[in-house]
């Protein structure tokens, strides 16, 4: 199996405590993502879901473009790319029931970004530039 986030084996505490973070975190997602249109600014939501590999697996990726259905379920676009040949593509359109959500993101119009917990790890362990991009952009 690839060793990659998109992979996670259950091996990686730290992003196994990011996953059970953003989980316990998620009804405040959906309370800001429900009134993200009286928001000051423009606010974008995102969720990262375990998606089917087409393989037997599955991957964590992004979904854009959300709604949040009345079971809890949550329906978006895949915009990450899969690194499995039989998983759906990008841009298709996906729906995510709420145990398969290990992620989520508010990015603000001013280039702050609430949650991405997930992502926060990742950032934590590139490189000094892209360490430096990401500098005070995490907000909560």
């Amino acid at each position: 199996m690839r060793r990659t986030f998109a992979y996670l084996d259950g091996e990686d505490e730290e992003l196994s405590r990011a996953i059970d973070y953003a989980r316990f975190t998620l009804p405040r997602f959906v309370s800001i993502h429900a009134s993200r249109n009286q928001a000051p600014e423009k606010l974008e939501s995102m969720v990262r879901a375990a998606v089917p590999d087409g393989a037997g697996g599955f991957e964590y990726r992004w979904l854009e473009n959300i709604v949040i259905e009345p079971d809890a379920s949550i329906t978006g676009d895949l915009n990450t790319v899969s690194e499995a040949d039989a998983a759906p593509a990008q841009g298709a359109r996906f729906t995510a029931e709420p145990a398969a959500i290990v992620d989520w993101a508010i990015f603000t119009e001013s280039g702050g970004i609430v949650g991405a917990y997930t992502t926060r790890v990742d950032v934590a362990r590139a490189d000094a530039e892209t360490q430096k991009l990401n500098e005070g952009r995490f907000i909560d």
